[in-house]
């Protein structure tokens, strides 16, 4: 079945047990869980070249000021149309057949989501199994560290308010203690790799405790 894989993990919890224990394609991905070309070649998704999905995430309609306008939910994006393109754009939401779609506005389609390789429900299912393998990987580690909520803008609509101003605070900025408590924390999980997407606040304002970090994750070589 086209989408054999996908069906029965929805109807079956213990189908995952049988591919942890006899499937070389879940092997594959459980070493490197980024693997995404190897697990759309194994779950048999077509090709550009063949029929497409609509995603149900798009949105259609006609503005005054631009005209023509479609939304597509999976990339957050907006494409203009042209007058000459209208019919072969309705004719793809409500029949879902991109056949008549020029080939550069349909490759567009594929690359921002609103044509998709299955349905949305497939598609969805893959990127929950995708990101439930990163999540819960004991390889790798991803982190989003803030080592300070201080900031040198002064945005109307900040939560901090005048907290933010305070860089040296402890309220504000990540100290010596916290810092060596993430890495201890970094330690202990055993991960071979580790992503961090600092976050604040203005995160260089604290770039001492960046460079803290780093050289201690790098010095006792706790992971790559």
């Amino acid at each position: 079945m086209k989408y054999e894989v996908l069906e029965k993990l929805r109807s079956d919890k213990r189908f995952l047990k049988y591919l942890r224990e006899n499937s070389d394609w879940y092997k594959q991905l459980n070493r490197d869980p980024n693997n995404y070309e190897l697990f759309v070649k194994k779950m048999n998704v077509k090709s550009s070249k063949e029929k497409k999905f609509v995603s149900k995430r798009v949105l259609f309609f006609e503005s005054k000021k631009n005209g023509y306008l479609l939304f597509s939910g999976n990339s957050n994006s907006f494409y203009q149309l042209e007058e000459e393109n209208i019919p072969y754009v309705k004719k793809m939401i409500e029949e879902n057949d991109d056949s008549c779609l020029p080939e550069d506005i349909r490759q567009d389609f594929i690359k921002s989501g609103i044509l998709l390789n299955e349905n949305d429900d497939a598609f969805f299912d893959r990127m929950k199994f995708i990101s439930y393998r990163i999540r819960f990987s004991k390889s790798q580690l991803s982190l989003t560290i803030a080592p300070t909520m201080a900031c040198n803008f002064k945005c109307v609509y900040c939560y901090e308010g005048e907290r933010a101003k305070d860089v040296d605070s402890n309220n504000v900025t990540m100290s010596e203690e916290t810092l060596n408590q993430l890495v201890e924390f970094i330690r202990k999980s055993g991960v071979k790799k580790l992503g961090v997407e600092w976050y604040g606040g203005e995160p260089l304002l604290a770039i001492d405790v960046i460079e803290n970090l780093s050289k201690k994750i790098f010095i006792y070589q706790i992971c790559h």
